[in-house]
């Protein structure tokens, strides 16, 4: 399956070593996230340390190891969809047009996401994490 990650996958992934991570590192899943995503989590990576006891230092190579199961896609290829992923999704939760621009310009699968708020647009499949952990034999 192709899906675009949103960010909140990955900020899980790296807050513990969990379903998401393995479901990242180990499934046959291709993913892919705007190219922005690594370096916003980046910008919070003291705030994940505290959470997850790890060091910066720690964090940052959990974040590098996640990041090569994950291909990052650069604005230039999702520009022109974003107009189309304002009107789906803009009003709902501007943050996420990124996400619902690179779905309509790459060939996949949906979104794989914890976030709600994609729940209430209808253009785009979205995909829970316990939806993709059924589809698993690890």
């Amino acid at each position: 399956m192709i899906l675009i990650a949103d960010a909140n996958i990955i900020v899980s992934a790296l807050i513990r070593n969990s379903a998401t991570r393995k479901l990242i590192i180990k499934s046959s899943h291709s993913l892919f996230t705007p190219d922005f995503v690594f370096e916003e989590i980046d910008k919070h990576i003291k705030l994940i340390s505290k959470k997850n006891s790890l060091s910066v230092e720690e964090n940052r190579r959990v974040l590098s190891i996640i990041s090569d199961y994950i291909e990052t896609v650069s604005k230039e290829v999702y520009l022109s969809n974003i107009p189309v992923a304002e009107e789906i999704i803009g009003q709902i939760d501007y943050k996420d047009i990124p996400y619902v621009a690179l779905a309509l310009t790459i060939t996949n699968d949906g979104i794989w996401t914890e976030d709600e708020d994609f729940q209430r647009q209808k253009k785009i499949k979205v995909w829970r994490t316990k939806d993709l952990l059924r589809l698993e034999k690890f």
